[in-house]
């Protein structure tokens, strides 16, 4: 469905709405979606932890951490490093 990197904004927008309306799941599953394409890039990993910090899941540290690993930056970084430091 998305094939290129304003694809991809596009598709990181969508899961940034769907984060904000506590749609979680839809979240999570859009941002595993991008993930499969776009695996070298750290914004879905990134919204994939963040979805399942919300979840409770124990699984969030480890797709925060690829997300830093992968170059994640500014305020996003930030955040991903505190959720990080809290797991």
């Amino acid at each position: 469905l998305f094939n290129s990197y304003g694809d991809l904004e596009v598709w990181m927008n969508l899961c940034y709405v769907y984060y904000q309306a506590g749609r979680y799941d839809l979240c999570r599953g859009e941002a595993t979606k991008a993930s499969h394409s776009y695996a070298n890039r750290p914004e879905s990993f990134y919204w994939i932890g963040m979805a399942m910090e919300k979840e409770g899941n124990e699984a969030a540290k480890e797709n925060l951490q690829k997300a830093i690993m992968l170059g994640l930056s500014g305020d996003k970084l930030e955040m991903a490093q505190k959720l990080v430091d809290k797991l």
